[in-house]
Parts: C-alpha cells; sequence; structure tokens
C-alpha cells in the first residue's frame, strides 16, 4: 500500500508500476505537476487506486501525453486485469498532447472504474477500448462537467451505469441514479 503522499514536479510519471505487480493499492496520493499521474505499464492485476487528487499533467512544457491514469499498454501488448479505480479527482490535463482522464487500453479487461471525478481534460474524460475477447470492465458512475458530458458515449463494448453530471458550481449529485446497459 502506498498512501498519504504528494508527488510532483518530475516530468516523467507520478507513478510508474511495472514488472507485473499484483495485490496493490494507492489511496490518498496527490500527484500534480509531471506527465502522467499513474501508468499501469505492465501485465497486473489487482490493483486498487482510489481517493487520488491528479491535477496539471503533461509535463512543465506541455509535451508530454498528461493521462491521469494510463491503463495497460498499447495493442494489448500488456494488460490490467481485476483491478479498481474508484473515487479519484482527476482534472486540468488540458495542456497536454493527449490528456485523458482515465485511459483503459486494449485488452485491459474484468476492472472496474467507478465514481470518478474528471474535468477540464484535452482529450475524453474515460476512454476505454475493447477487451480482446476478455470479460469487460465495467464503468460507474461519472462526475464530468457538463461539457465533456459526451465522452461516455466513447465507451464501446463495455456495461455502464451512468448518474447525472455535476451541477454548475462544480458540486457532485446526490445518490446515483442506477440502470446500465451496453454503451457504444
Amino acid at each position: 500500500t502506498l498512501t498519504r503522499l504528494e508527488i510532483t514536479s518530475n516530468d516523467g510519471d507520478g507513478i510508474n508500476m511495472s514488472a507485473n505487480p499484483a495485490f496493490i493499492t494507492l489511496t490518498d496520493l496527490e500527484i500534480h505537476d509531471i506527465d502522467v499521474g499513474i501508468n499501469f505499464r505492465s501485465s497486473m492485476n489487482d490493483i486498487v487506486v482510489r481517493h487520488n487528487h491528479i491535477y496539471d499533467t503533461g509535463g512543465s512544457d506541455g509535451t508530454g501525453t498528461g493521462e491521469g491514469m494510463y491503463v495497460g499498454c498499447n495493442d494489448a501488448t500488456c494488460s490490467v486485469s481485476s483491478s479498481i479505480i474508484e473515487n479519484n479527482w482527476i482534472h486540468d490535463t488540458k495542456n497536454t498532447t493527449q490528456g485523458d482522464g482515465i485511459e483503459v487500453k486494449l485488452g485491459s479487461h474484468s476492472n472496474i472504474v467507478r465514481d470518478n471525478v474528471i474535468y477540464n481534460t484535452g482529450f475524453p474524460c474515460i476512454l476505454v477500448y475493447g477487451t480482446t475477447g476478455n470479460p469487460v470492465n465495467v464503468i460507474e458512475g461519472r462526475g464530468q462537467r457538463p461539457e465533456q458530458a459526451e465522452d461516455l458515449g466513447r465507451l464501446r463494448r463495455q456495461t455502464a451505469r451512468v448518474p447525472p453530471l455535476l451541477d454548475p458550481a462544480g458540486e457532485r449529485p446526490g445518490p446515483f441514479e442506477e440502470g446500465h446497459g451496453e454503451v457504444g
């Protein structure tokens, strides 16, 4: 477990998990002024990422990709499975070359992404690719600002339960609405 740390100003990844880790918890971290907040850069399973604050990504010159969380690898060369990403606050990823809030790469599967508040991103708040025939990722709850509400529509072949948007003051709404189905 890694908890209650501030990680800042390295122009690289705030946290880079590699070498096939398992059963790791990242909680109550403040990660900012870095390139990628949390980079899941190899195959791994049973990772919990909860209650973290990630902002001002992309590196000091804004030339980095700047994702809040990058989950898996391009072209399914690695996959993240059976993990939970929940109750994180990710914002201000716009001044980068990409800047997704949470990007779940092709081949990653059986993950739960829920109740994250994400806004002011350069690319989608949550972007999830296919699972290459493995069980789906579940996306529950969201808290994007209204101008980024279309982002959930970019999910493919995933199950989603969609709550109301943040109110104009940026506050989270009350209990989430239930309901789910295929989004695509």
